[in-house]
Parts: C-alpha cells; sequence; structure tokens
C-alpha cells in the first residue's frame, strides 16, 4: 500500500480541502500531521507523496530535509494552497517541490496527483535560459539556467534582477523543436544569484511545450 503524507495547519480543514481527491477515496496509508516534528517522524516511513499546504510555517525546511536525505529521493513533494501564483511557491520550488496544486480541487486534480505517484526520483535537470530586461532606455541581457520550471513560472538561476522587473526570456527545452518565449515578471530573488520570474504572457504552444517537459522529466 502506498503511502502519502499529508502536512496541514488543520486536519479537519484539509479533510474538507482534499476529502473529493484520490488520497481520500483510495487505497493509501494517510498520515496527516499539523507540526514539523510528527513531519519529521513520518517521513522516516518514506511515503511515496508528501502533499503539504502552502502556507505552513514549517514547509520550506521540512522540504529541504526531505531533499537532503537520500532515502526519500523517489518522494514527490506537492504543495497545495489557495489563490494564484505567490511568491512563496517560487521559493518552495527551488527547494524541492514537484508542483503546486491550486484549490479548490478541481477534476485535474487525480490525474496530477496520479502523475505524481509515478514520477521517478527528481532529476537534476538545468535548462539554458535567455533573459531580456529593458530599464532605463538600455537592454541587458543575461544567460542562466533555469532550476525549476512550471506552466506558471520559472526559478533562474543567474545574477539576480531586480523585483518586480518585467522582461522577456526564451529557453530551450530539450525534445522541443522550438525556444520557448515570453514575457515575465519578476516575483522573488535569491541573493545575488537567482530570480523567480512569473509569466505574464506565453504562447499556448509554448504552454503545451512546458507542459510535456514537466510531465517527461518531473521536473
Amino acid at each position: 500500500m502506498l503511502r502519502v503524507l499529508v502536512g496541514c495547519s488543520d486536519t479537519l480543514r484539509a479533510a474538507e480541502d482534499l476529502g473529493a481527491t484520490l488520497l481520500w477515496r483510495g487505497d493509501f496509508h494517510r498520515q496527516v500531521v499539523t507540526a514539523l516534528g510528527p513531519a519529521h517522524a513520518a517521513i522516516r516511513e518514506r511515503p511515496r507523496l508528501v502533499l503539504l499546504e502552502r502556507d505552513v510555517p514549517w514547509a520550506a525546511g521540512f522540504i529541504q530535509a526531505v531533499r537532503a536525505d537520500d532515502g526519500t529521493r523517489a518522494t514527490s513533494i506537492a504543495v497545495y494552497g489557495p489563490g494564484d501564483m505567490d511568491p512563496v511557491e517560487m521559493d518552495l520550488l527551488s527547494r524541492g517541490a514537484n508542483a503546486v496544486l491550486r484549490l479548490p480541487v478541481t477534476s485535474q486534480w487525480d490525474e496530477r496527483l496520479a502523475r505524481l505517484l509515478e514520477v521517478p526520483p527528481r532529476q537534476a535537470v538545468r535548462v539554458p535560459v535567455f533573459v531580456e530586461v529593458e530599464a532605463e532606455g538600455a537592454v541587458r541581457t543575461t544567460l542562466g539556467t533555469s532550476v525549476n520550471l512550471s506552466e506558471r513560472g520559472v526559478l533562474i538561476q543567474a545574477q539576480a534582477i531586480d523585483l518586480g522587473s518585467e522582461l522577456r526570456f526564451a529557453l530551450r527545452l530539450p525534445g522541443a523543436p522550438n525556444p520557448v518565449r515570453g514575457r515575465g515578471r519578476v516575483v522573488r530573488t535569491g541573493g545575488d544569484d537567482s530570480f523567480g520570474l512569473e509569466f505574464s504572457e506565453i504562447s499556448g504552444e509554448s504552454l503545451h511545450a512546458i507542459r510535456a517537459f514537466v510531465a517527461r522529466t518531473g521536473f
């Protein structure tokens, strides 16, 4: 029986939010925890999936600890929460989360959860990214690498760009015939060597290429 660990702020609320998903309907060994100590104890059982409420204060440190443990290399991690993209999500993705799921639960949740339950150990995939930002009439170009990629944004390892900057980007995905191009806004910076970019303008073709790449690699 597959083990699933759910980390949340309230067990009753988690059951209300997630009760319609396959994790509650299916035949799983499900454990729900509301604090860091029990979460660390539960991870020793090597769950196949960790589903973590985005806004619990211990989320970032816990994800990082799971990814630092060789025994949980096959564990998928998904973060869930309401609303649109939150800068916190870019930080959680950079620490090792595989995916972000939006509340309320929709018909797409079961498909994504099933895929996460089958995701192989996280791969160290790095994709070159070309970034062009215009400021004060001058155009600055930067070449970096994407550390995490989703259909909503990308975490880029490169010289940091000011928070709130609007920029153009292009990245070449392995197996894609054309570069993925679009525009985005910097919603998070990680010191001097990384920044999180939220997509604001991207074509349907590029979005399809990103979805196919993420599904194929578990990126």
